[in-house]
């Protein structure tokens, strides 16, 4: 009996013994901690209306602007054929105009629509600019003092050019496409 009694006590005092060691520290309440937390917190939300109060204020401004610009002038006229013609101005300097057909390439049931019109407008600086521009089956083409422009190609090296792409534009006329499997294309060294 004495000896039970024996071992009750020390298997109670081995775990007696790991439950304290086990115990978390409790941590310690600091009111200041608290405080700062929730400071930070108001300063970030603060912060962030006054961004979206910000962005808010210059849509409105943007509105008020876009608003305050009456037509001036605006014509539309659209025939049966597809062509067109329209133009407008505002009262804040903008100014448009465009006429536009459609082209038959030469290929039957094949129609390019052509556009050729022009815009200015008055930018930031108060400089008045304009683009005059194209587009049809080369594609859109726009010009303006203001606009970069691309490096003048030699017209050598276009002339030098011209029988190669004609060669090449002939040979594939003359081959239907055949299916070339990737393989075929692949070097074993």
């Amino acid at each position: 009996m004495q000896l039970h009694l024996i071992t009750l006590c020390l298997v109670a005092g081995s775990a007696l013994a790991q439950q304290a060691r086990t115990v978390a520290p409790v941590p310690q309440y600091s009111p200041f901690q608290s405080y700062q937390r929730q400071a930070l917190q108001y300063q970030q939300y603060q912060q962030q209306y006054q961004q979206q109060y910000q962005q808010q204020a210059q849509f409105q401004q943007y509105l008020q602007r876009a608003a305050a610009a009456p037509i001036l002038q605006y014509s539309n006229d659209v025939n049966p054929d597809g062509s067109f013609q329209y133009s407008y101005q505002t009262g804040d300097g903008i100014q448009a105009q465009a006429a536009g057909y459609t082209r038959n390439l030469g290929i039957k049931n094949a129609e390019a629509q052509v556009v050729q019109g022009s815009y200015s407008y008055t930018g930031p600086d108060g400089k008045v600019y304009t683009v005059n521009y194209i587009a049809d089956e080369n594609g859109y083409r726009a010009e303006g003092a203001h606009l970069p422009t691309p490096p003048a190609v030699a017209a050598v090296a276009v002339a030098k050019s011209l029988p190669y792409y004609q060669q090449q534009q002939a040979f594939a006329r003359q081959q239907p496409f055949q299916y070339r499997p990737f393989q075929q294309f692949q070097r074993r060294f």
